[in-house]
């Protein structure tokens, strides 16, 4: 089996990333039209109860800290997340989920759930669950570069 060329690979996971935020973006908007994908993402990051830094965060969703630091204020003034010190380091800031952003995550999680399974609608488990390790090894080995 020939290796796709790297500008085919790199539009079909730039396709595949397309469809994947479409369906998405159109359950969270018939959910709750304030929750984008960067916001489900973030919510979804935070979810563990333990706070993050601002720098985890921008590297955990592949933002640059400006857009972070707005998408942060908007989920703060909803009441989504808030601000900490960290107590290890009084100059880094922590972010958590609130009371009413973990209510919501868990409101949407099933709904997510199912619409990434939809996506598999037409492929066989077996399929499915060889495509999810083969792009979950991809990006953990794409990490460690």
């Amino acid at each position: 089996m020939s290796q796709p060329g790297t500008s085919s690979l790199a539009k079909l996971i730039f396709e595949a990333e397309h469809y994947v935020n479409k369906q998405l973006d159109a359950f969270l908007k018939s959910q709750d039209r304030k929750i984008t994908i960067e916001s489900w993402l973030a919510m979804d990051t935070l979810s563990n109860d333990q706070g993050k830094s601002m720098k985890e965060l921008c590297d955990n969703l592949h933002i640059n800290d400006s857009t972070l630091t707005k998408l942060i204020d908007k989920m703060v003034k909803n009441a989504l997340v808030y601000r900490r010190p960290d107590p290890k380091d009084r100059r880094k800031v922590l972010v958590y989920l609130s009371a009413r952003g973990k209510k919501l995550h868990e409101r949407l999680s099933a709904g997510v759930d199912a619409c990434y399974n939809d996506l598999f609608i037409d492929y066989s488990t077996e399929d499915a669950h060889m495509l999810k390790t083969l792009l979950s090894d991809f990006v953990d080995r794409s990490r460690i570069r």
